[in-house]
């Protein structure tokens, strides 16, 4: 299980690293943000649900986080056991890291649009995604990106939160090592 952990570890800080750019050797890993609700996406997220974000960030954004951090990890059904009070308390203490102004900013970066993008996309593709993820549900998220995207794979891991290359290290592992043979 640690060698999982690193691996997936590795991945995030490789994430956090490129930010935006699409490759890592030879594999994509891509998402799609969450948009606003148009004729065109009909599964968008209601442009009302951006602004109690940016009201709940601008009233007491420690207070948001932690919120925001129980839905990304699940910890109503995770929590001890696949996700400790540790794991969670590092990643608040990281995104309150972020200034005041940088947390606010993140709201509206949200809603760019790559899906233009999409199909420039030529190289395999893996989309992990968990279909218990409550901050990108994979009904509005992983399934139309990977119909997006020619030939790409959607792996699926059952349980998983939005943050489940922590919770779930093995199943994205085992995913990724699978994909890149």
């Amino acid at each position: 299980m640690a060698r999982a952990r690193v691996l997936a570890d590795t991945h995030i800080l490789y994430a956090l690293y490129k930010k935006h750019h699409w490759l890592m050797r030879g594999a994509t890993f891509s998402s799609l943000h969450l948009e606003k609700q148009t004729a065109a996406l009909l599964a968008g997220v209601d442009e009302s649900v951006f602004k109690g974000i940016e009201d709940a960030i601008t009233a007491d954004r420690f207070a948001f986080m932690s919120a925001f951090l129980a839905d990304f990890y699940n910890v109503d059904v995770l929590d001890g056991e696949r996700v400790s009070d540790q794991v969670i308390q590092a990643s608040w203490n990281v995104a309150l890291g972020a200034s005041a102004k940088g947390a606010l900013d993140c709201v509206q970066a949200w809603l760019t649009d790559f899906r233009a993008d999409l199909p420039r996309i030529d190289v395999p593709t893996l989309i992990i995604h968990g279909d218990a993820d409550r901050t990108l549900p994979i009904d509005a998220t992983a399934i139309p990106l990977a119909k997006s995207i020619a030939g790409a794979r959607l792996d699926v891991v059952p349980g998983g939160p939005h943050g489940l290359i922590w919770t779930h290290a093995a199943e994205v592992n085992s995913a990724l090592l699978a994909f890149l043979r």
